[in-house]
């Protein structure tokens, strides 16, 4: 699920090397190769849909990390508050067919990195709208002895905030 509790969904550009199951949420990887995986949100009542994130993943032996981050920063608000940052490693595991699995100990290894410190400012995973402007979000998780690195980059746009109608004040004033 998302930061909003909505589900999230995924599809493959190549179901010869990762399968997507039919309700969207398992990925199982089927051969050595590169696909495409494509995460989507959608909306409700009270949220629009998320802009989809697509992530080249490659399959090289039995087990594989991906990077999921949920987070729709394309429309943050000048001055809003932080945001606690959701991204996740996940795990594809081949020889126990193919489920993506959280984990924990990778996550913990994630690297947060803003291209343009003036929009948006980064403490550990907590993200702060600054300046009006646009910038890239890049979360990196180290590879080691068991899994390749992964990147993946978000986009991030924060626009002035608006008046909301209760900062509005309409004077309607005729002299006789």
């Amino acid at each position: 699920k998302s930061s909003r509790d909505l589900e999230v969904t995924y599809e493959s550009s190549d179901t010869e090397v990762i399968k997507i199951s039919d309700d969207g949420k398992y990925l199982t990887p089927l051969k050595e190769g590169e696909v495409t995986i494509t995460a989507k949100q959608e909306g409700n009542y009270l949220f629009n849909p998320a802009t989809p994130i697509s992530k080249p993943v490659i399959v090289t032996g039995k087990t594989v990390q991906v990077i999921i981050c949920t987070d729709d920063l394309s429309d943050l608000v000048q001055g809003s508050a932080p945001i606690e940052l959701s991204a996740k490693v996940y795990i594809i595991d081949l020889e126990n067919q193919g489920k993506l699995q959280y984990n924990e100990e990778q996550t913990a290894k994630l690297q947060y990195e803003v291209s343009d410190p003036s929009v948006a400012s980064l403490e550990g995973n907590v993200l702060t709208p600054i300046e009006l402007g646009t910038a890239t979000l890049t979360i990196t998780v180290p590879g080691d002895k068991t899994y390749k690195e992964d990147k993946i980059t978000v986009p991030i746009r924060v626009r002035p905030a608006t008046a909301g109608c209760e900062d509005i004040l309409l004077v309607n004033h005729r002299e006789s």
